[in-house]
């Protein structure tokens, strides 16, 4: 039977694991193009956090960099928002959101201060998800791009020659069009995060406990489809002799097919299924009575599932703060018992065999 669950477990992994399928291409919605005008290391900072935060929806984020020719797009081509955000003033950033959908502009800007420039990209980012989160419900954002002439030639396509022949020559020549270096989100991300465990055992003792190292693998997808994988140390244990003890040393290792749903612009609800082993280190030991022989310390690898439920929150673009709730599902039904001569066992610790814990700790980047 647990050879059964066992299988089953890496076959979820390999299925967490495989690219995605048309279909699941065929889900995605158009892209939101996002230019920015700033230095090199500025727009870098800037597009970190652009793809953390657009991550949450369903939409491919495509960013170029330097200033939107004025007919840098056909009129007839898709996309959800086009944006341009110029970082090149020193006291304020300005944002530009096209909606392509009503042909209106939405312009907004931020007051720039020395020191302060992270909290700048985090007021640009945060405005644009909130823009293209309307524009993805209906809602009507900005005002007519007539009313906007010199925002709007920053980020929406020029209507066609025949339909505006006054436009024509506002061109720019192509040539003089800097090329575009675009990235895109649709790739995966793995994060490494530091946690703290605490788990009821059951039996003697009650708890146990120690640090955590987590590497979290998710999918570029609308549904997060990922892989969180974990070990933990937990802090030596032991059991008086009475008349038989035991010392007892633990590395839980765990690894979970996991999805990953927006809460929120700032949190995500984490679900996850899967399991692993506790390799088990133990050392019988007696209060020097002759009467009991004790079995020889061994390593055991015990087998164990786990369900998760947890919550991430953002509170920075390269820092996640974590909590979540676990079970454990003992597969081995281990424990540690003194038999007596007659055949007979006594419990020295019977684990319960649904362990209840709970995670905290923060999560880079």
């Amino acid at each position: 039977m647990w050879q059964a669950a066992r299988a089953g477990f890496w076959i979820a992994v390999v299925l967490a694991l495989a690219p995605p399928s048309a279909g699941a291409d065929a889900r995605v919605s158009k892209p939101v193009h996002v230019r920015i005008a700033a230095t090199d290391a500025e727009r870098a900072q800037l597009e970190r956090v652009l793809i953390e935060l657009m991550q949450r929806l369903s939409v491919e984020l495509v960013v170029a960099e330097g200033p939107a020719p004025r007919a840098a797009a056909s009129a007839s081509e898709t996309y959800v928002a086009r944006a341009f955000i110029d970082l090149r003033g020193s006291s304020e950033a300005v944002l530009y959101v096209h909606d392509p959908a009503r042909d209106r502009v939405l312009e907004r800007r931020v007051a720039r201060a020395p020191g302060g420039e992270e909290l700048v990209r985090e007021e640009l980012g945060h405005m644009l998800l909130a823009t293209v989160e309307a524009l993805l419900a209906g809602a009507e954002v900005g005002s007519p791009r007539a009313e906007l002439p010199e925002a709007a030639s920053q980020v929406a396509p020029a209507p066609a020659p025949e339909d505006a022949p006054a436009l024509a020559t506002a061109a720019e020549p192509r040539a003089a069009v800097e090329p575009a270096r675009e990235s895109s989100m649709r790739s995966w991300r793995l994060r490494a995060a530091i946690l703290y465990e605490i788990a009821a055992l059951g039996h003697g003792p009650d708890v146990t406990h120690g640090p955590v190292v987590a590497a979290d693998l998710r999918s570029p997808w609308p549904l997060q489809v990922g892989l969180l994988l974990s070990a933990q140390y937990r802090f030596a244990f032991e059991i008086e002799p009475d008349p038989i003890g035991m010392h007892s040393r633990v590395l839980a290792l765990r690894a979970l097919p996991a999805i990953a749903v927006a809460l929120g612009r700032a949190f995500d609800l984490r679900i996850g299924l899967g399991g692993g082993a506790d390799v088990t280190r133990l050392e019988p030991r007696t209060a020097g009575d002759d009467r009991f022989q004790t079995a020889r310390r061994r390593t055991l690898a015990l087998a164990v599932g786990r369900a998760l439920v947890g919550v991430e929150a953002r509170v920075a673009p390269a820092l996640s703060l974590w909590a979540a709730l676990a079970v454990d599902v003992d597969l081995d039904r281990s424990e540690y018992v003194l038999e007596r001569d007659d055949g007979s066992e006594v419990a020295v610790t019977a684990p319960w065999r649904l362990r209840p814990a709970v995670w905290l700790g923060a999560a880079l980047p």
